[in-house]
C-alpha cells in the first residue's frame, strides 16, 4: 500500500543522497590523476574509438563539445588530435583533474574548463550550446533527481553517455560500499 511505497521512496532517496556525498567528497578531493586502474588507458582507447565513430555519423560539421565530468581532460586530448572540433568545453568536480588540462590552444582548438558540482549546479545554470555533449562515468554517482535535472540543462543536438565499465577479469568493485 501507499504508506509502504513511501518509506520505500524515502530509503531510496537517502540511499542516492549517501551515494552522492561519498561520490563528492571522493572526486572533488582527487589530485591531478585518477585512481589507478590497470585498464583505465584500454578502456580510453576503446571509448575514443566508439566517440569517433558516433561523431562521424552525426550530420553536420562539428564545431564545440561539452565534456561533463572530464576529469583530466584525456578524451577531449584525444579528440583535438583527431577530429576538427574548435571549442571544447570541461567541466568536473576535481580541481586537481582539471589542472591538468592544456588549455593554450596548442592544437587550433579553444579549451574551457569550469569546476562544477553537478549535484548543486546554481540556479539558471545552463551547459553552453554544443553541438555535442560527452557525459562518460558520471551518472551513476548522482541521483536520479540530479540526473534529470542534469539533462535539461545540456544544450546539445546529441548526446553520448557512457556510466562505469569494467573489464571482465575486474571481476566486480566496490568504491565505499556501492
Amino acid at each position: 500500500p501507499l504508506a509502504h511505497y513511501a518509506n520505500m521512496t524515502h530509503h531510496v532517496c537517502e540511499r542516492e543522497e549517501s551515494i552522492q556525498r561519498v561520490s563528492n567528497a571522493f572526486w572533488s578531493g582527487r589530485p591531478a590523476s585518477y585512481p589507478n586502474y590497470g585498464s583505465t588507458k584500454k578502456r580510453r582507447l576503446h571509448e575514443i574509438n566508439y566517440v569517433l565513430q558516433q561523431l562521424q555519423s552525426l550530420d553536420g560539421s562539428l564545431g564545440s563539445l561539452v565534456d561533463i565530468g572530464c576529469g583530466t581532460g584525456s578524451t577531449v586530448t584525444c579528440l583535438q588530435e583527431l577530429t576538427d572540433i574548435s571549442s571544447y568545453y570541461c567541466y568536473d568536480i576535481s580541481s586537481g583533474m582539471l589542472s591538468t588540462l592544456d588549455t593554450r590552444s596548442l592544437r587550433g582548438a579553444t579549451i574551457h574548463s569550469n569546476i562544477v558540482d553537478l549535484a548543486n549546479l546554481p540556479a539558471g545554470f545552463s551547459f553552453p550550446k554544443a553541438d555535442v555533449t560527452i557525459c562518460f562515468g558520471v551518472f551513476q554517482y548522482l541521483s536520479d533527481e540530479v540526473v534529470s535535472k542534469l539533462l535539461r540543462n545540456i544544450n546539445s543536438r546529441s548526446l553520448l553517455i557512457r556510466d562505469a565499465c569494467y573489464m571482465p577479469h575486474e571481476g566486480r568493485q566496490v568504491i565505499n560500499t556501492y
